[in-house]
């Protein structure tokens, strides 16, 4: 089924995929519940599966495979992205992924009870919410925005489309996922890579939002958190995950360098490359300068990369001259970190695509 359902309360606790397995093939063959399997869960904690999530805007993260912060203009879209990264050794036949992106706050009131009340596990009022489930304890800045169907959502390769479902199982929680069948039946996944993307608007005003993957069997997440069913039998496995701080705030206006590569917050949050915009203000390796003058020039820059060049790292190898390859996705001019060589095609080609292309102007800083 293509499904998108926002679930009562008595409806959040049942999982994902007993939903989808039941719709799908009409009997329970793996079911998400409390009293899963326990070691799956615990192995997940200590190296086993794992999610990850990153952030494509066109704001600002400090890292782009791996970013910690994004800054977003109030009112723009983002794409919150869920891929694998570690996975059952025997494989996979179902996945889920949950997100939380709402900012809980125990000491608040729930339901008209008094301070504190959103922390004392009980519900306070006639409603069936309780805590972290009652909107009166939870302040939702981002607003998540649903695909025209959750097919479009799960983008997860080896899914099969017709079991794709979103739910939205609290106050800023949202969960997706599906069974394995591109080929029919329930065939072996061994995909490493995207799996969910969910459409998110930042608040018109300032807000920060911690966003964080929930694995299953969490206090907040339960049953409905990030997971993967293993192939052959291997049951539920609890796949852990990481966390982006979302700012959704105005650039800065003054020429300010939060991340040292010689062009300013301002100019790098633009949208003219030629004085260094469509770069990442947080992120130090976009903006090809290595003498912090506040521009790509031939002199300097240019010369400089091919007086440096070491395609195996020795001497006159500089890491100030050097950048790791384009990371793809990740805007046009966002190389790596130094990656111990100066070469022709990240090296030398790079700092010329961006003389070219960009930022050979002075007034970037």
């Amino acid at each position: 089924m293509r499904g998108r359902r926002t679930l009562s309360t008595a409806q959040r606790r049942l999982a994902v995929v007993a939903l989808l397995l039941a719709a799908f093939i009409g009997i329970a063959l793996l079911a998400f519940t409390a009293g899963g399997n326990t070691t799956d869960r615990a192995e997940a904690a200590t190296g086993g599966p794992e999610m990850a999530l990153t952030i494509e805007s066109t704001g600002s993260c400090d890292d782009p495979i791996a970013p910690t912060v994004c800054n977003i203009l109030p009112g723009d879209t983002f794409l919150a992205k869920i891929a694998a990264v570690t996975i059952p050794a025997s494989g996979y036949i179902v996945m889920q992924a949950a997100l939380d992106f709402g900012n809980y706050d125990a000491t608040a009131s729930e339901d008209g009870a008094g301070p504190n009340t959103c922390s004392d596990t009980i519900d306070n009022g006639p409603d069936g919410d309780a805590d972290r489930d009652d909107p009166d304890c939870v302040t939702v800045a981002l607003t998540y925005i649903p695909a025209a169907s959750a097919a479009d959502e799960v983008v997860w390769p080896d899914g099969h489309p017709d079991t794709a479902i979103t739910i939205v199982f609290g106050p800023g929680l949202v969960a997706s996922g599906a069974l394995s069948g591109q080929g029919g039946g329930l065939p072996t996944s061994f995909h490493v890579g995207p799996l969910v993307e969910w459409t998110f608007l930042c608040s018109p005003t300032p807000t920060t939002t911690v966003v964080s993957l929930l694995p299953f069997g969490g206090p907040i997440a339960g049953n409905d958190g990030s997971a993967f069913a293993a192939a052959g039998g291997g049951g539920v496995v609890a796949a852990k995950g990481n966390s982006v701080t979302i700012n959704c705030i105005d650039p800065p206006p003054h020429p300010i360098d939060t991340d040292g590569d010689g062009c300013s917050d301002e100019r790098e949050a633009g949208s003219d490359p030629q004085f260094g915009g469509q770069r990442s203000y947080l992120y130090p390796w976009d903006f090809y300068d290595v003498t912090g003058d506040g521009k790509i020039d031939l002199l300097f820059d240019i010369l400089g990369v091919f007086l440096h060049y070491s395609p195996t790292g020795m001497p006159p190898y500089d890491a100030n001259y050097d950048r790791g390859p384009i990371i793809p996705g990740a805007g046009p001019f966002t190389h790596g970190p130094p990656d111990g060589v100066i070469d022709i095609l990240n090296d030398a080609l790079g700092v010329i695509r961006q003389h070219t292309g960009g930022a050979t102007g002075a007034g970037c800083s």
